[in-house]
């Protein structure tokens, strides 16, 4: 008596519902961000500004989380299979993701190195993350797939893998520089924001 045959793919293996549950984080995400604004104390102008430089981070942050998103959107629109691996990585870029809120409060409230170098590196960690969930969906979907071939069209092998390490390692000497000076000079609200903006700008080039 033969066996009944198995299906090769007993559920969906798609990307509708991986991309719909992304986007709802990611939503979420931008709502706690928008929740942790304060309003001016008065309407006179020195309240106003007094909360420009932590309207500025928002913003820093805002833009760092909607370039996730469009990257996000275009990688699994371009993306058909997935598997278990590609949504362990997902989840694990979504959780660098949700701590951007907290970054971004304990840079407005403390005005110190170390909550620079801890945005900075969030967004190093959800670089990385990011850089795993291209490795293990190019797995799923196959060397030939779109996720695979683009990049490898888009510049050569070695200048990208240089690229990619000079950008690391200046987040890395960043990081280092900012938790080890405790000095005083530039580090009001929109010292910063300055510092906080130069250290995300290299974590974001990792991901080209």
């Amino acid at each position: 008596m033969s066996e009944p045959t198995r299906s090769a793919a007993p559920f969906d293996l798609t990307t509708e519902r991986l991309e719909a549950f992304s986007d709802a984080v990611i939503a979420v995400i931008i709502t706690i961000l928008a929740l942790g604004l304060e309003l001016p104390s008065s309407t006179s102008w020195l309240a106003i500004r007094e909360q420009v430089g932590s309207f500025l981070i928002y913003i820093l942050a805002f833009v760092n989380l909607a370039i996730w998103w469009n990257n996000h959107h275009h990688l699994l629109r371009a993306t058909t299979r997935i598997n278990g691996a590609v949504m362990w990585a997902n989840m694990a870029l979504l959780f660098f993701l949700s701590l951007i809120p907290v970054a971004t409060q304990w840079l407005r409230t403390a005005h110190q190195p170390k909550p620079a170098a801890f945005f900075g590196l969030v967004s190093f960690c959800a670089g990385i993350a990011y850089s795993v969930l291209i490795r293990t969906i190019i797995r799923a979907n196959g060397p030939d797939s779109v996720v695979a071939v683009v990049p490898a069209r888009a510049a050569p092998p070695s200048r990208e893998k240089r690229a990619r390490s000079w950008w690391q390692s200046s987040v890395i000497r960043g990081f280092f520089k900012a938790t080890k000076s405790e000095k005083h000079d530039g580090s009001g609200i929109f010292g910063q924001a300055r510092r906080s903006f130069r250290m995300t700008s290299c974590c974001l080039a990792t991901r080209s």
